[in-house]
């Protein structure tokens, strides 16, 4: 009786465990920018190389967020973009 309580419970501790490991190296507060003028100066300010692509027509930007970095607390600006 003992043990079908025991396995159980050791498997939701597991899961917890391995919840709080993943989460404490996770990046949080995520800001998604929806803004279009807003995303485009993000992107044009951060990453020119990236915007003279997009404004060539060879990439397209997807989704644009920032964070803040857990180790210095600077705030960090993520474009994702595909070639066309």
């Amino acid at each position: 009786m003992k043990i079908k309580l025991i396995k159980p419970f050791l498997f939701f501790l597991g899961l917890l465990f391995i919840t709080i490991i993943l989460n404490s190296c996770s990046i949080t507060n995520l800001v998604w920018v929806r803004d279009y003028g807003r995303k485009m100066e993000l992107v044009r300010e951060n990453f020119p190389e990236i915007y003279n692509l997009y404004i060539n027509g060879n990439v397209v930007i997807d989704e644009v967020y920032t964070y803040d970095d857990k180790k210095t607390g600077t705030p960090r600006v993520h474009v994702s973009y595909s070639y066309r």
